[in-house]
């Protein structure tokens, strides 16, 4: 009888030690449509699109923000449609479904959109062409009842073609689309612009703010494949600055760039709508890189092509332009694992009450421009 049990036992060891070992089997859905994905079991993959939006839709989706409750997108318009009027869209995050807009105007697209709660405004950037230039302009929108409060014109800012702006309820602070980038820092209680300075990189595209540590992260985006990329790390006080090149990870790096901060050490991906795709090469298979922010140290992360990345607790969420949701540890960045989304083309994401919102963006096409909720959730 002892020599049985001991059989059994080992049998049972054995299978316990194969389960425990061996990957996740986690289930992506969409309307009866599944797809098996082996994980390793301490990554979690985004398992059910529970839910997408109805209407008209949006051309292309160049913001997407959060007041805790709803969730906005701005719009950007096709350039062979210019008299279209791109608008805000207001979303309700439990239905997705649509509950008010704001139209901004025909050739005034929303380029990026900040909320504000100490005053509940939504603050957005437009280029301004004043006859002159193309300029900054920030407009100011109620999201209660999505109406303009104001628009402010920046006539010695020169924006270029898309701006991005930050905002720690005090001032917003940004930097222009130029081809010699330029930081600024509007304070919010009479929308002076109170300082600027030239970066002098080309394009200053995307901007993420950690107020704990006072500083802004800046990436520009280049003309071309070959042109180089880089990483500021911007002081909010005096708009000082220091600096890294991040060309060997990222070709051309996208608007949307993701940020973890453990209390101790914060941490940026950056990823690239090009990948290196040359074999041989040092920076073959890389499409992203960590920034460790403290020192400007650099580690590659093989990814795909991208519009955007977004983080939450030690998870990075990469929405790649062939339509599928990478994810990754921060603690293992060699362990990337790829999940469809069946049929969409994600080019934004955000996170509010532990699920992903993610937006479809295919060639402009209004019927297709729809918000997904995603469950992150196992």
């Amino acid at each position: 009888m002892r020599i049985f049990l001991t059989a059994i036992l080992s049998i049972l060891l054995l299978f316990c030690e194969g389960q425990i070992s061996s990957p996740k089997k986690l289930l992506l859905s969409y309307y009866g449509d599944s797809t098996i994905v082996e994980i390793p079991s301490s990554i979690v993959c985004p398992t059910t699109l529970i839910a997408d939006s109805s209407g008209a839709g949006f051309q292309m989706a160049h913001s997407l923000i959060t007041d805790g409750t709803y969730i906005y997108v701005g719009e950007r318009i096709s350039n062979t449609t210019p008299t279209e009027i791109a608008r805000i869209i207001k979303y309700n995050a439990s239905t997705l479904a649509e509950v008010g807009s704001y139209s901004v105007g025909a050739n005034r697209d929303v380029e990026s959109m900040v909320y504000n709660s100490g005053n509940n405004t939504i603050y957005t950037s437009q280029i301004y062409d004043n006859g002159v230039s193309r300029v900054v302009s920030i407009m100011r929108i109620n999201p209660s009842n999505m109406t303009l409060i104001d628009t402010t014109v920046y006539n010695s800012l020169i924006s270029g073609e898309s701006f991005a702006i930050v905002t720690d309820g005090v001032y917003i602070y940004g930097v222009t689309h130029t081809s010699s980038s330029q930081f600024f820092k509007i304070r919010l209680s009479d929308m002076e612009l109170v300082a600027s300075t030239t970066w002098g990189r080309i394009r200053g595209h995307a901007a993420k703010l950690d107020s704990d540590n006072g500083v802004m992260y800046v990436t520009n985006i280049s003309y071309g494949e070959t042109d180089p990329i880089y990483f500021a790390k911007v002081n909010l006080s005096d708009l000082s600055y220091t600096e890294v090149e991040i060309s060997d990870y990222v070709r051309k790096a996208t608007d949307d760039f993701a940020t973890i901060d453990t209390g101790s050490e914060v941490y940026c991906y950056v990823g690239s709508e090009y990948v290196y795709s040359t074999p041989g090469s040092g920076n073959y298979g890389y499409g992203g890189v960590q920034i460790k922010a403290s020192d400007l140290s650099l580690t590659g992360i093989s990814l795909k092509s991208t519009y955007a990345l977004g983080a939450i607790d030690d998870y990075v969420y990469n929405i790649t332009l062939d339509g599928n949701i990478q994810v990754f540890d921060r603690n293992d960045l060699n362990t990337v694992i790829t999940c469809s989304l069946n049929g969409y083309f994600g080019n934004e994401i955000i996170f509010l009450g532990g699920y992903g919102f993610v937006t479809n963006f295919d060639g402009y096409d209004e019927s297709r421009g729809k918000l997904l909720k995603i469950n992150l959730v196992e």
